[in-house]
C-alpha cells in the first residue's frame, strides 16, 4: 500500500522522523482507508500516526469514530481509544444499518478482526446485542462479519417473532455464526460457568418458551430467526407457557 497524509500546517522534526500536523489532517491509503482528525503526530521510525482528539475513518461500507485514535502502519491496525463508534452500511436500502458502540476498539485490518472493550453494544433494526467485550471476525474483503465472540454478561434481543422464532438469548459467553450476508444468523453457542445461566427464549402461542442450561447450541433456518436444531446440556429446564386447557409446565433433564 501507499499512503498520503495532508494537513494545513506541518512541523518536521530533526531527521524528518517526527511530523506534527495541524488543521484538517487526512490520511489516505491506496486500498481505500481514509482517516481524518484536526491534529496528529506521525513518527516515521515507529510508523504510528497519533491523533489525541476526535477522529474518524472510513473504509468501504465501514466507518468509525472515537476520541483519540492511533494508526499503526506496520500492523495495519486502528486503535480507537475512547468512546468508540462504528457503523456498517447496508447492502440494500431495505436493510437497517449496523451500529456498534464500546468504550474502546482495536481494528486489526490485516487480521480482519475488530476487538471491542468496555461495554460492547450492537444495534441493527430491532436486534440488540450487548456484552462486556466482543471480537468480530470479518470476511476477506472486510465488508461482512463471519463470526462474533461475545464475552461477559452477553445478551441478544429482538431476533424474531412468531411461534418457533428465537426472541432472546443470554449467557456468560455467546458465539454467533453468520450466513454469507454477514447479518443472518446461522448458529449460536451459549456457555455459562454455572448451570441454568445460559438460556434462550422461543416464541410460542400464548407466551414464550424458555430453555435454560449450562451449554446450548442452536442452529437456525434460512430466515436466521427460527430454531431448526437445539442441543442443551447440564441442568436443563424447559418452561412452557399456559395453554387454554393446560397450566404452565416445567420439564427438567440432564440433556
Amino acid at each position: 500500500r501507499t499512503f498520503r497524509v495532508r494537513a494545513r500546517e506541518a512541523e518536521v522534526g530533526a531527521g524528518q522522523d517526527r511530523i506534527q500536523m495541524e488543521g484538517a489532517v487526512e490520511l489516505e491509503s491506496s486500498d481505500g482507508l481514509v482517516a481524518k482528525t484536526e491534529a496528529a503526530t506521525y513518527s516515521q521510525s515507529e510508523g504510528l500516526l497519533r491523533a489525541p482528539g476526535p477522529a474518524s475513518f472510513t473504509k468501504g461500507r465501514m466507518s468509525g469514530s472515537s476520541v483519540g485514535m492511533t494508526y499503526d502502519k506496520g500492523r495495519d491496525a486502528i486503535a480507537m481509544l475512547d468512546r468508540a463508534s462504528m457503523a456498517m452500511a447496508p447492502d440494500t436500502p431495505d436493510e437497517p444499518p449496523v451500529r456498534i458502540t464500546s468504550g474502546s476498539a482495536y481494528f486489526a485490518r490485516a487480521d480482519r478482526s475488530v476487538r471491542y472493550e468496555r461495554d460492547f453494544t450492537l444495534v441493527s433494526g430491532a436486534r440488540t446485542l450487548s456484552s462486556a467485550l466482543a471480537t468480530a471476525y470479518l470476511t476477506d474483503d472486510g465488508a461482512r462479519v463471519e463470526t462474533l465472540e461475545m464475552r461477559g454478561s452477553s445478551r441478544i434481543t429482538g431476533v424474531g417473532d412468531g411461534a418457533g422464532a428465537l426472541r432472546a438469548m443470554e449467557a456468560d459467553d455467546i458465539n454467533l455464526e453468520f450466513a454469507a450476508d454477514g447479518r443472518t444468523l446461522a448458529g449460536a453457542t451459549l456457555a455459562s460457568a454455572r448451570p441454568g445461566r445460559a438460556a434462550i427464549e422461543l416464541g410460542a402461542a400464548g407466551g414464550t418458551r424458555r430453555i435454560a442450561g449450562q451449554w446450548i447450541d442452536v442452529r437456525f433456518a434460512p430466515d436466521g430467526a427460527t430454531a431448526s436444531g437445539l442441543t442443551v446440556r447440564e441442568s436443563v429446564a424447559l418452561t412452557l407457557p399456559a395453554a387454554p386447557k393446560e397450566p404452565p409446565r416445567t420439564i427438567t433433564a440432564a440433556t
